[in-house]
């Protein structure tokens, strides 16, 4: 994946977790973990779109999904720290974000060569 893809990979997971937060919060729900699960859905969504985009690879190695985890789960990271210090939305900061970073990291080994997949019979569809 190049380099200018992981740009999309931050603004999608940043956008996805910050979309979150503020349904949530409009809602009064104190979900707030479902911050860190949407955003890692949408990020990883979109990292396998630009895998797709950037390469055409039947599947992802397991390098490709570690760099795009840890993408992930930095951003993860910064974004629930972020959040917490402006508005303290989590009851055990310490404990839910270091969950996120953890499983941000790990999501795409379950994610991508599916969605890769599914990208791959659509392109050859549509020949």
């Amino acid at each position: 994946m190049r380099a200018s893809s992981y740009l999309y990979v931050v603004l999608a997971t940043l956008v996805g977790g910050g979309a979150t937060y503020a349904i949530l919060d409009a809602l009064g729900k104190k979900q707030t973990t479902l911050i860190f699960v949407m955003s890692a859905i949408v990020g990883c969504q979109v990292g396998a779109w630009r895998m797709h985009a950037d390469a055409r690879l039947p599947r992802a190695s397991v390098g490709a999904r570690l760099a795009l985890g840890a993408v992930v789960s930095a951003t993860n990271l910064a974004l629930g720290l972020g959040l917490h210090l402006a508005f303290q939305p989590f009851a055990y900061p310490d404990i839910s974000i270091g969950i996120a970073g953890v499983g941000s990291l790990l999501f795409p080994f379950a994610v991508v060569n599916t969605a890769l997949k599914a990208l791959n019979q659509k392109s050859a569809a549509d020949r």
